[in-house]
């Protein structure tokens, strides 16, 4: 469980740092280890509740309702991503009308973090063309 955790809370790190120093200018990247540190005291884990949660889920298949979805979508995926991997983006791409999907080739699971600027471009661009 140790490992589920470490591998969980990596990301949330990686972002606190690289975002912590924004405060001082869109391009500044200094560390923020006190942030840090207070993200992960602020945070709870609970084995508990990821055991309870798959198991919650294990039966969840939203595959066969995709065709419901009626609004517009943008469907993000990182090219490495072992949770949700880009053939489970394009099912659901192909299961929603008009959806879109951009996949991110330098990321995993956390696009939003691994290729932040990538990521922004990519869902401003998207709702600047629903407008």
């Amino acid at each position: 469980m140790r490992a589920l955790i470490a591998a969980t809370a990596l990301p949330v790190l990686m972002f606190a740092l690289a975002h912590a120093g924004r405060a001082a200018g869109p391009n500044t990247r200094t560390p923020a280890i006190p942030r840090a540190q207070r993200l992960f005291r602020e945070t709870v884990w609970s084995p508990a509740a990821n055991a309870r949660s798959r198991e919650l889920m294990a039966d969840c298949d939203g595959a066969s309702r995709l065709g419901e979805i009626d609004v517009p979508t943008l469907i993000l995926s990182g090219r490495h991503d072992f949770f949700c991997p880009p053939s489970q983006a394009e099912r659901m791409r192909r299961g929603i009308r008009g959806s879109e999907l951009v996949v991110f080739e330098q990321s995993g699971h956390y696009p939003f973090v691994e290729e932040a600027e990538a990521f922004r471009h990519a869902v401003r661009g998207w709702l600047a063309r629903l407008r």
